[in-house]
């Protein structure tokens, strides 16, 4: 009991002193003003809109939103979908689970989404 209470007062005292450091940091970036993470994430971020052909001054319309919703879904739902299909190979499975059938694994997948909304 006493643990959880300790647990709990150094977990208030973080987020409270964290706060108002991360309130600035959030500050800057609704201005439009340079951040220490520009200079590492700047880089990666033009890889990828140069990979994906995204012009990051353009606004996206409803139609180009919708599509890019759906597009991340599905591909999530793949993505989990086939780590359950292959639990079995995976590297980090030392329990060594077998693999799920198809019709068990597209359950989880499909109550994420849901979740998640």
């Amino acid at each position: 009991m006493f643990n959880t209470i300790v647990v709990y007062v150094i977990y208030m005292a973080l987020l409270l002193v964290s706060s108002f450091w991360l309130g600035l940091y959030m500050a800057k970036v609704y201005n439009n003003e340079l951040t220490w993470a520009d200079k590492m994430l700047n880089p990666v971020a033009r890889l990828f809109y140069r990979f994906s052909g995204v012009d990051p001054t353009l606004e996206m319309t409803w139609w180009q939103y919708t599509k890019a919703l759906l597009w991340f879904n599905l591909l999530g739902f793949l993505a989990e979908l086939m780590l359950l299909l292959a639990q079995q190979l995976l590297p980090l499975n030392p329990a060594g689970i077998p693999n799920m059938s198809f019709w068990t694994a597209r359950h989880p997948p499909v109550i994420c989404r849901k979740c998640w909304r």
